[in-house]
This record gives structure tokens, sequence and C-alpha cells, in this order.
């Protein structure tokens, strides 16, 4: 048996997606992305449109993985350019496909699932694009960016769960104008050949000698702080979202509890030696686990199931803690450690990261295609082809 149960896939057919709102600057993109959409064939699937976007994102992630894990090397300026590049191509796919799927009369519950689930997986892969860009290592911006996109991606799911409607955007500040602020960011250290990621604002205005605190502030720090801000406008915005709740608000609330988990994964994995050695590899670690509590958040929204907070997976992740401490703890384990192992670690960290990274993403890929399983079949449907119409 499936995710969904036989109740959710009849309320399939109830579903109806309402966004909320758009931004000025949505309105005048809006004239690309119909420009765009209109030289699709109009036998190409929604979903096909989205997973191209997707695919294009991650390679321009994996592209710096062959040389540096550390997110603190020069690249050459092609490189920065081909990322900058992948990342608007994606963020115009991810526009078009539900007007492709409206053009071709195919909208469905499952283009909702599909599309927000992309987003959720790109959302990794592009956060490590910033940080390779950015080269900022593991400096405090780049946990302010991670922690903020992780919080305001699952609260957006949280509250299209309890409100029905989907929103991008708060006033004239959204998803488009986040995207606008890092593509201007990627293609501006691409252009000055590495240095706009360099420069701070004591290097920026020498003429006057600014305290240590805000002299040694990069355009990328500046940028978290600001986008710090935003991320407390949405949190008080989240008030909404609780009020509209037809549950009691500690079971609204409980629904939040996967994200803190989250939290306690990403701590556990930066307090490694490998996971502060490899930002950009503990990134991609952490993506399955994330993108499984989403999915399920997505589709207990779509299917109008009651959502469960309890989630098993997150606790492969105390094999960390358990490879640092057991040896200590039981000092008879001390004796089969592996060659390799640094400390009181009984096998090598990167060893538990890989099983942790296999078993998370097994078992959020097994979620991924079971769930469009039931649901194409359930709709009679394809997910990466448009199905023809019987006469």
């Amino acid at each position: 048996m499936g995710y969904i149960t036989p109740e959710g896939l009849a309320n399939l057919k109830k579903y109806k997606y309402i966004s909320g709102g758009r931004t000025k600057l949505d309105e005048i993109m809006n004239h690309w992305w119909e420009w765009v959409v209109n030289q699709l064939p109009m036998n190409m699937a929604p979903n096909l449109i989205t997973l191209v976007g997707l695919i294009f994102n991650m390679t321009g992630c994996l592209i710096y993985l062959w040389e540096d894990t550390t997110l603190t090397k020069k690249f050459p300026a092609w490189m920065y350019f081909y990322s900058a590049t992948c990342s608007f191509i994606y963020q115009t796919l991810d526009a078009v496909d539900g007007k492709q799927a409206r053009r071709t009369g195919t909208s469905s519950p499952l283009g909702q699932l599909f599309d927000h689930g992309c987003d959720a997986v790109t959302l990794f892969f592009g956060l490590v694009v910033f940080g390779q860009i950015a080269r900022c290592g593991v400096d405090w911006s780049f946990f302010l960016f991670f922690w903020g996109l992780s919080l305001t991606f699952y609260t957006q799911q949280w509250e299209e769960f309890h409100t029905h409607i989907f929103r991008t955007c708060i006033g004239n500040w959204g998803v488009t104008e986040g995207l606008l602020m890092q593509l201007s960011y990627l293609y501006g250290v691409a252009l000055t050949d590495g240095w706009l990621a360099e420069v701070n604002v004591q290097s920026a205005l020498p003429f006057y000698q600014f305290p240590e605190v805000i002299g040694t502030l990069t355009l990328c720090r500046i940028c978290s702080i600001m986008i710090f801000y935003k991320y407390i406008q949405y949190i008080l915005s989240l008030i909404a979202g609780l009020a509209a709740a037809k549950c009691s608000k500690v079971e609204a609330l409980l629904g939040l509890a996967p994200l803190p988990i989250f939290w306690i994964e990403m701590i556990i994995v930066f307090s490694t030696e490998w996971g502060l050695n490899n930002p950009a590899l503990s990134i991609l670690l952490l993506f399955p686990s994330y993108c499984l509590m989403t999915c399920k958040h997505i589709v207990c929204s779509v299917c109008h199931m009651s959502f469960s907070p309890v989630q098993l997976s997150p606790l492969v992740f105390l094999l960390f803690v358990a490879n640092k401490y057991a040896a200590t703890l039981v000092p008879g384990l001390a004796k089969l450690q592996m060659a390799g192992a640094v400390g009181s670690n009984l096998v090598p960290e990167s060893c538990v990261a890989m099983f942790v990274f296999i078993f998370t993403l097994v078992a959020f890929s097994k979620f991924v295609v079971s769930t469009i399983a039931q649901i194409t079949q359930y709709l009679d449907i394809y997910c990466l082809t448009i199905k023809k119409k019987s006469l």
C-alpha cells in the first residue's frame, strides 16, 4: 500500500491550486515566461519541463564538486556563468510549467506535487552553487541562508496545508525577487572574475574607516542580513496559517516539528570534522531527508490527508553520534576501529555519511516513485508524457 490513502486519492479530484498573489516583478517577468511557453511543443508534458530545469540546475552545481567541496576555491569565470545560466533556466522553466499545463489542458494535482518536489531538491543544489560562487566556506552567513531557506520553504507547505493558499510572496517581495537577487550576484561574480565575492565594505569604501564588525561585511553577509529580516517577516505572517487551522493549535504547531528535527540533523552533520571540511557534500547529504518530510506535507495538503509529524528516517543521523562516542562509552569497541578512522570514531566519518546518504536517498526515492505511481494510476495520466485522449 502506498502513502496516499483511498480517501486521499478520492480527494485528488477536488484539489484546486490557489496562488497567494503576484508581485510587480512577476508581472514584468510574465512577458518573458509567456514568450517561452509559446515556443514549446504542445506535446511536451509540464512535468518534463520541470524535470529538464532541475537537471540543468543540478549540473550547474555538480561541476564544482570534482574540484572542491569546501566552498572556498576560486573557479574560472565560465563556470560561474554556466551555473548562473543554469539557475536562470530552472527559474524560467519552473515558471512556465504551469502555463504549459493550462495550455495543453493537462493540469493535475501531480503537477503541483512534482513542481514543489523539484523546488525542494533545487533548494539544496542552488545553495551549493551560491556557496561556491560566494566562496563563503562555513561562514555564519552561509548557515543563515541555509537555515532561512529550509524554514521558508517548509512553512510555505505548512501554511498551504491549513489555508489551501500557496503564497510565494509577502507584499512586493517573493520568490522571483529572491531569485533575481541571487542571479544578479552570480552573474556579478562571473563578470568581475570573482572580485565581487571578495570585496567588503572597507575595501569598497577605503576613504572611511569603518568599525571592524561593519568593515568586514562582504556582499554575501550583507545579503544574508537583508534576507534574514524578510525571514522574520515571514515567521510573523505564519500567524495567519495558524489562525486558519481547522485542527487544534497544538496539532497545527506539531506539523512544524519536522523543521527543528531537520535542524538537529544539520547540527549533527556540521559538528563532525568531515562535515566542516566538506560543507558542499554536507548540504547534499541532508537534501533527501528534508525533501522526504517536505514532500509528505505537500502530498497531505493536496490529498487533504492528516499529516503525521513523526518521522523515522532522521534517526539514521544518530549513527554519526554513535560512531563518535560508542568507543568511549563501551571501551571494548575501540578494538573494532577501522583504518582511517580519526580520534574515537569507529569508522571514517565519510563512510557514515555515505551510508546515511544512501539510506535517506532510497527512502525518498521510494516515496516519490510509489506516490507518482498511485496518482498516475488513479487519475489515468502519465507523469512525463501527455496521454492521448481516447476518441
